[in-house]
């Protein structure tokens, strides 16, 4: 394993006394942020994490830091160190029907969307229909959804949904099925590609603005924010490779499958959490 070499960049003399005086967890976050900030916006590695939380637990305990606070401060940053995940030559593996096992991506919008495309690679075996993607806003729940139904695809923007049909079926060899979905505000034109081709356009959701507010999930279909979900619409299988930008990538990126865009969503830096009964494991195909 490569061993990130960072070093921690200076905070105010008086940042750890006063955070710890005030009995507050925020002091990890804080130095967090500073640190953030001066390499860019990413603080990737565990190792930078593990190093932040030791600078940060010997200036509270300086300041005599109640032990409780101190937890906080490790649990915190236990949650920072598994973000940003490099799943490449992985899978998620969803093993059964289920309404509790799901992802949850975590794109961190800073302004509403007027335009992305979604790209995601599957590989099942179902016969009846199962949801893809799903994000919900308090607005819609169907804010972004791709669901495959036995002969046909449903794709939903702002909770307008149009239906794409797929008339040949060519195998990719290998079982696997790569999707991308566009979608622009200006004109409402959706596309969806399957295996690098296109399906007829159709139009969706003109006119409408994406809310940063979001709940993206993998392996299930929400039918409110963030829950309702339906075991008959669980997916079964495996997903990998899960882009999301906020632009419509030309289609001879689409063709090609480049990933090398900077993605809001990005499979080899993922932030995710995983709920109920899905595996990471080495792809096979």
């Amino acid at each position: 394993m490569n061993r990130l070499k960072y070093r921690l960049p200076p905070l105010p003399d008086d940042v750890f006394p006063n955070l710890c005086q005030a009995y507050s967890p925020a002091g990890l976050g804080f130095a967090s942020l500073h640190f953030k900030q001066q390499k860019g916006g990413r603080g990737e590695g565990l190792g930078v994490w593990f190093s932040l939380l030791h600078w940060s637990l010997l200036a509270c305990r300086s300041h005599k830091m109640e032990r409780a606070a101190l937890w906080s401060l490790v649990l915190l940053s236990f949650s920072g160190a598994l973000a940003k995940t490099n799943l490449n030559e992985k899978v998620f593996v969803f093993p059964k029907t289920s309404a509790d096992a799901y992802v949850l991506l975590k794109p961190r919008l800073s302004w509403p969307l007027s335009q992305f495309t979604l790209c995601i690679r599957y590989f099942t075996d179902l016969t009846r229909s199962y949801s893809i993607f799903s994000a919900s806003s308090r607005q819609h729940d169907n804010e972004i959804l791709l669901i495959k139904h036995p002969a046909e695809y449903h794709a939903c923007v702002g909770g307008q949904c149009q239906v794409f049909i797929r008339k040949a079926n060519p195998s990719s060899g290998n079982g696997w099925t790569s999707a991308c979905l566009t979608w622009a505000s200006a004109t409402g034109i959706t596309e969806l590609w399957l295996d690098g081709e296109p399906l007829p356009r159709k139009g969706a959701a003109k006119g409408h603005n994406i809310p940063t507010e979001l709940v993206v999930m993998l392996g299930q279909e929400q039918d409110s924010f963030g829950g309702s979900l339906d075991a008959q619409q669980s997916f079964v299988g495996e997903i990998s490779d899960v882009f999301l930008w906020d632009a419509v990538l030309p289609p001879e990126q689409l063709r090609s499958k480049d990933t090398t865009t900077t993605a809001l969503v990005s499979w080899t830096m993922l932030d995710f959490e995983i709920k109920g009964y899905v595996v990471i494991e080495p792809t096979i195909q």
